[in-house]
C-alpha cells in the first residue's frame, strides 16, 4: 500500500484522533529540524516483542542499518521512548532534543508522553 492510500485510510475505531494528530505533528516537526531526507538516514519505529527483550534482537536490526549508514558516511536520526533510549545510546546516538505531548489536553491520563530526538554521526570505516 502506497503512502497516499495509507494516509486516506480512516484511523481504527477508538483512536484518539486529536492525540494522534498532535503526536505525529510533533514527530514531523522534530524530523524537519534534525534530519535531512536527502542526505540522512531516518530510522522509524523499531519494536521488539517484550518477551524477546534483552536478547540482542534490537541491536541486530540496528546494526544492518548502521553499517550501511557508516559505509555511506550518512548520519542517522531516530526518536526514542524511555524504553528504547538505552539501546540507541549504546549504538552511538546522542540526544539532540525532546518532543512532548500532554495527554491531558486530549482527555487522557498519564502526564506528558516524551520522545527523545537522537542523531548518530557515521563512524569511520576501514577502506
Amino acid at each position: 500500500m502506497d503512502a497516499a492510500a495509507k494516509a486516506a485510510r480512516p484511523p481504527p475505531p477508538g483512536t484518539n484522533v486529536s492525540l494522534m494528530t498532535e503526536f505525529f505533528a510533533q514527530l514531523d516537526k522534530g524530523r524537519k529540524a534534525h534530519c535531512n531526507p536527502e542526505t540522512d538516514y531516518f530510522t522509524h519505529i523499531l519494536c521488539v516483542n517484550p518477551s524477546h527483550h534483552r536478547r540482542g534482537i534490537g541491536s541486530r536490526l540496528l546494526n544492518e542499518v548502521l553499517d550501511q549508514a557508516d559505509r555511506e558516511g550518512r548520519k542517522t536520526y531516530i526518536e526514542a521512548s524511555a524504553m528504547g533510549l538505552p539501546l540507541y545510546v549504546k549504538h552511538g546516538w546522542v540526544v539532540v532534543g525532546e518532543l512532548g505531548v500532554d495527554l491531558a489536553k486530549h482527555g487522557c491520563e498519564g502526564g506528558i508522553v516524551r520522545q527523545k530526538q537522537l542523531i548518530r554521526e557515521p563512524k569511520k570505516t576501514a577502506v
